[in-house]
């Protein structure tokens, strides 16, 4: 099952779908804030960010100051 949350609260997914008779057994996030996390190979791994994701980010940061 594929799911997409423009904003997601703690432990969201898992509630939603106990409400409706499902356990989830295991998540796998592809995507945040528009960067996708595809070639990461788990907990801990990381990637420089290109010149789009990094205009994301400062973006994110901007609105979040004013």
């Amino acid at each position: 099952m594929e799911m997409t949350l423009v904003e997601g609260r703690n432990r969201q997914i898992r509630k939603m779908m106990e409400g409706i008779g499902y356990k989830v057994v295991k998540l796998h996030r592809v995507e945040f804030m528009g960067i996708h996390l595809t070639g990461l190979r788990g907990p801990g791994d990381w990637a420089y960010l290109n010149e789009d994701e990094m205009k994301l980010i400062e973006d994110a940061l901007a609105k979040g100051n004013e």
